[in-house]
């Protein structure tokens, strides 16, 4: 008789991964490189925006970086005493706390705390360990804005 492994607990998945392709998704939006941003988006999410997933991609996350806005600076948070976050949900998805500040002219902007998802994945809407981790972008629209006003 077989037995099936036990699910993962959240201590046993390594964030390593998953943190450096939120990283570097946030630095190619910073760098106003949507092209290079695709290579740290989820998989399954590029393909379903094909043939013009760069294109996709700026009108998804301008729910995020307001239109007129600029992202100037983020951080992938390290994980609060009281956060359920990062939360894993297995050896393919996991949320992951970020923190961003967006300007417009004149210092108006805005920052914003929210949570991306996360999902290891080695083809479309094929979930592997050992595939690739990428940002879905839907998920970051979650989080809570605090205006930043001039001084």
């Amino acid at each position: 008789m077989s037995t099936t492994p036990a699910p993962s607990q959240n201590s046993a998945l390594d964030l390593a991964k998953p943190r450096k392709a939120l990283t570097k998704f946030l630095q190619r939006i910073l760098d106003g490189d949507y092209r290079r941003a695709l290579r740290h988006t989820q998989i399954s999410w590029v393909h379903m925006h094909t043939p013009d997933p760069r294109t996709a991609l700026e009108r998804q996350m301008s729910v995020v970086i307001l239109d007129g806005h600029t992202l100037t600076s983020f951080s992938v948070d390290d994980t609060p005493a009281d956060s359920k976050v990062p939360e894993v949900f297995g050896d393919c998805m996991v949320d992951l706390p970020f923190h961003i500040e967006v300007r417009a002219s004149g210092d108006r902007g805005y920052s914003m705390s929210g949570i991306a998802r996360m999902i290891c994945e080695r083809g479309y809407m094929k979930p592997d360990p050992k595939g690739k981790w990428g940002v879905n972008p839907i998920s970051m629209a979650r989080g809570d804005r605090t205006d930043i006003l001039p001084a």
